[in-house]
């Protein structure tokens, strides 16, 4: 695993990216047919956290490769048994996240899983955990430090979000204290 950052936080479901993390992985043993090599970098852009997932294997014909996310395909080097399921079940956990999935091959060449997520902010982050430890309530309070100071309208949109993240869980309710957020100058 590379990545130019210590730490890069992604919002999700972490039992749905953990699935499609172990299916690439099976995939990539089942189909290699040899002892192989595993890449995988993160990356953080200013908007999303781009995660590369390359092996070194057969890779498939690219006409090929623009069906294997479809509900039963099996490309024409299946091998052993299997459903076709690996690849839509990584397809959907990554759409679930908000999250894009390219997928690039040639026959001879590997195959690479290339995956583009929205980045969060840390109150989201806090939520979902909140919410995923049984939290009733969240508050949340803006200080005079905050670096953000949103517009009402955009504080809004923001709060709509934050509860789209709890509203998984009918009983979390999150309580803004404030919608105005003080001046550093006071």
């Amino acid at each position: 695993v590379n990545s130019s950052k210590k730490m890069v936080l992604l919002y999700g479901n972490r039992i749905s990216l953990m699935r499609a993390f172990f299916n690439l992985i099976e995939n990539s043993i089942r189909y290699m047919n040899r002892q192989g090599n595993v890449f995988i970098t993160v990356e953080e852009t200013e908007n999303e956290i781009l995660i590369v997932y390359r092996d070194d294997g057969e890779g498939m014909e690219p006409e090929e490769a623009m069906n294997i996310t479809q509900l039963n395909y099996q490309g024409a080097n299946k091998k052993k048994e299997g459903h076709g399921l690996g690849m839509y079940l990584i397809e959907q956990a990554i759409v679930e996240q908000g999250g894009k999935l390219t997928i690039k091959t040639g026959q001879g060449s590997g195959m690479g899983v290339y995956m583009a997520f929205p980045k969060a902010d840390k109150l989201e982050h806090v939520i979902q955990k909140a919410t995923e430890l049984g939290a009733y309530e969240i508050i949340t309070f803006p200080t005079a430090r905050c670096v953000s100071r949103p517009d009402e309208k955009s504080l809004n949109k923001k709060i709509d979000r934050w509860q789209k993240i709890a509203g998984k869980t009918e009983s979390v309710f999150i309580n803004i204290q404030s919608s105005k957020i003080p001046s550093s100058e006071a």
